[in-house]
């Protein structure tokens, strides 16, 4: 398992962007700390996981990156960091329910 942050254009509807994420095999887990950024985990690389997203989103901009604990700091709850530091484990389990855009978790 690996985490990604996925960001992406305003012009993509968040809750089409949710029910895309919450639909797909490719995306083990994710939780939103931002209204257009995503925190994903996932089994895919990033080109994978990026044309999957593609392939729902179109000519829209989007970004995903691999986070790992060396590339990604921040300031985010400790509950956030879990899905960095620990994605292996994280999808096994509900850490707790939050998103920033309706207070739901795709988990």
């Amino acid at each position: 398992m690996k985490a990604f942050l996925l960001s992406f254009s305003s012009l993509l509807d968040v809750n089409y962007v949710h029910t895309v994420l919450n639909n797909s095999n490719s995306v083990e887990t994710w939780l939103s700390p931002f209204p257009f950024s995503v925190i994903i985990v996932s089994r895919l690389t990033t080109s994978e996981l990026g044309a999957v997203l593609q392939s729902h989103f179109g000519g829209n901009l989007f970004v995903v990156v691999e986070a790992t604990p060396q590339n990604t700091s921040g300031w985010l709850p400790p509950e956030f960091w879990e899905y960095i530091n620990n994605p292996q484990n994280v999808w096994r389990r509900n850490i707790f329910n939050f998103s920033a855009i309706n207070n739901q978790s795709a988990l």
